[in-house]
């Protein structure tokens, strides 16, 4: 197991506050950075399984579009001194541009989804593994609750 985590790992970055455009100063760089797998069928958890899954997917997208030529996209782990995070935070142009919370299951928003949503301006959405038959929910103005077979056809770029 040891060599899987070595091998396969990519980092999801975080966005300290030295930063000056776009990402707002109170956006601290965390001690521990997070990590995912590239090989998230290994990981035995069901929920930290489709996180690991879910950042390969939005990191390849975020290449993808910089290589396309659409503007420098980069995925980032969320988390300010007040230890609200949010699992990734999508930026174009060093630009706040969405935010997505993995889940396990359909459920309720959490706090930090919320605060985060309202405090960047940015669009949110609770990411659950589903079917096309899922249910997609909107959250009042902020976001939505969406299937992972729906949520994930919509980041490929014509």
């Amino acid at each position: 197991m040891n060599n899987f985590f070595r091998e396969g790992k990519i980092r999801a970055a975080v966005r300290e506050n030295r930063c000056r455009s776009g990402i707002p100063e109170w956006v601290r760089e965390t001690k521990e950075p997070k990590w995912y797998f590239y090989q998230w069928t290994l990981v035995e958890n069901p929920g930290t399984c489709f996180e690991n899954y879910l950042a390969v997917q939005l990191a390849a997208a975020c290449s993808s579009w910089s290589e396309q030529g659409h503007g420098r996209f980069e995925v980032y782990y969320l988390r300010d001194q007040d230890r609200r995070e949010v699992d990734f935070m999508i930026c174009k142009d060093l630009k706040p541009l969405a935010i997505i919370e993995a889940k396990s299951s359909l459920q309720s928003w959490p706090s930090s989804l919320v605060y985060y949503c309202r405090k960047l301006q940015v669009p949110g959405f609770l990411v659950y593994p589903g079917d096309a038959e899922a249910p997609v929910q909107r959250k009042d103005a902020l976001g939505w609750s969406v299937p992972s077979s729906r949520f994930l056809p919509g980041l490929i770029l014509d």
